[in-house]
């Protein structure tokens, strides 16, 4: 926003004056003819990587510009695809580029038809740009068109690379829908440090130094269904050890500031994602949206990333809906937007609990009001019953290949929802131990859910969590499981 022009003949000052450009293209000629792979030295500066081969300097290769819609159409088979699409609406290129663009062309527009334009083309662009009129949906429809083409000029074996790197969870849901819809599987994410400090500056708020490179391959044939539950433990244990490597000093002596923390594990989560992407159902065995997980995945980084634990162990892996509920609903009466924006940092809106079955908030109905009312667990008593005593939660067995590793996950209905139906229940008077052993797979985050809501909000939750908690002693349990237990 507040481009400046210098001296380019100077000589003594700024980055880009005709002198050093001319120095720096003879380097980039000099590299050409004798290519090496790169390194970040101890001085932080670039430095030729020693102990590998040379790179070869005969190999094909296609050089193109123009619009990877078209182009790609008349590329033989390849191995290898590299492409750098728009960062969604972080980056608008085509207005940036005509910065240098009308001084370009007054040089080139008699030899190049490129240049004949005054300015450069913006409508083919595939980007979201709200004061053009591009949405998001046009720069996911326009990245998927992209990666097809490129997935078709593919050898069996060829990969297509890109770097992307984003704050907001539309575009990479965008992003990861594009890859897939285009038949494609995230194969392996790589941070690698991005431009300059001071263009990162310009292009977010909250500042992020790396760019994910993702090397993706063409699918192979559908896997199995998994079940997000279970797929979401080898998410965090992947997240986790994500995490160990930052701190041990992977990309640098320096800790990564929290943005490229945020974004290095959410790049990681959904490599695996990605790779059972279509076939991830939840607890009641139906498909579970990109949107959903991404929800799970992003509450989760924060809980990694953040020092921060206001929820006890017990429930760290509890579905993003109960979370929410618990840290910023189970102690109110109504909430603002922003309020639930600021809590949840933006990744979940109202019409995620609003269209939740059946749902948590509802409109308030003073006029003009922006604040929602929050359903208490007795108005939802009805509809959750007709929606969760269909089936017992069950425990499934997972084989995750680590020593240590967790291998019990319960595959059952949002926490948040058991525990309203429990509430009520016991609000109502109604009888509590078949719900109790209905769903014992869940008892431990229940109990932690039900000692976290007295000390949240006493006044409102004291007494039928009391009246609930009574009947998680082992005693009580193994009295009601028992199959001499007195009926009735």
């Amino acid at each position: 926003m507040t481009l400046c022009e210098q001296n380019v003949w100077g000589k003594n000052s700024g980055t880009n004056t005709f002198i050093r450009r001319i120095a720096s293209l003879r380097k980039g000629i000099v590299f050409a003819s004798n290519p090496y792979d790169g390194v970040i030295n101890e001085k932080g500066k670039p430095a030729k990587f020693e102990g590998l081969d040379p790179l070869p300097t005969d190999t094909r290769f296609d050089l193109r510009s123009g619009d990877s819609r078209v182009e790609l159409a008349n590329v033989s088979f390849a191995d290898l695809v590299i492409t750098d699409p728009p960062y969604a609406n972080n980056v608008h290129y085509s207005e940036l580029a005509d910065f240098f663009y009308v001084w370009l062309r007054l040089a080139l527009k008699g030899r190049y038809p490129q240049f004949l334009p005054e300015y450069t083309p913006k409508i083919e662009e595939i980007t979201e740009n709200e004061s053009r009129g591009k949405t998001a949906k046009d720069f996911q429809e326009g990245l998927t068109a992209v990666l097809e083409k490129s997935a078709r000029r593919l050898k069996p074996s060829g990969l297509i690379v890109f770097t992307f790197h984003h704050a907001e969870d539309r575009a990479w849901e965008a992003v990861l829908n594009s890859i897939c819809n285009a038949g494609l599987v995230v194969e392996a994410i790589y941070p690698v440090h991005a431009d300059s400090e001071n263009s990162m500056n310009l292009m977010e708020k909250e500042s992020i130094a790396y760019d994910l490179v993702h090397v993706c391959r063409p699918r192979s044939a559908q896997t199995a269904r998994r079940s997000w539950a279970g797929l979401k433990t080898q998410v965090r244990r992947r997240a986790q050890e994500e995490i160990r490597q930052i701190e041990s000093g992977r990309y640098g002596g320096s800790a990564l500031p929290a943005p490229d923390v945020r974004m290095v594990l959410i790049g990681k989560c959904l490599e695996l994602y990605s790779q059972h992407y279509g076939a991830v159902v939840d607890w009641q065995g139906q498909p579970l949206s990109l949107r959903a997980a991404l929800q799970d995945i992003r509450l989760m980084v924060e809980q990694i990333a953040s020092s921060e634990h206001p929820l006890p162990s017990e429930l760290e892996s509890a579905d993003a809906l109960t979370q929410v509920w618990l840290l910023a609903l189970c102690d109110k009466r109504e909430i603002t937007v922003d309020s639930l924006s600021k809590i949840t940092r933006g990744v979940f809106e109202v019409s995620d609990l609003t269209d939740h079955k059946p749902p948590l908030l509802h409109k308030k109905r003073a006029k003009g009001s922006r604040s929602w009312a929050i359903l208490t667990p007795t108005e939802r008593l009805s509809s959750l019953k007709l929606a969760l005593m269909k089936a017992p939660p069950i425990v499934e067995q997972l084989d995750l290949g680590l020593p240590g590793a967790e291998s019990r996950v319960v595959l059952g209905p949002p926490l948040v929802d058991v525990l309203h139906l429990l509430l009520a229940s016991a609000e109502t008077g109604d009888r509590l131990e078949p719900l109790i052993a209905f769903f014992d797979a869940q008892r431990a985050p229940i109990r932690a859910a039900l000692e976290w809501l007295k000390s949240r909000d006493p006044d409102r939750w004291a007494k039928p969590c009391d009246l609930l908690l009574g009947f998680y002693s082992d005693m009580q349990l193994t009295a009601l499981l028992s199959p001499t237990a007195p009926k009735g």
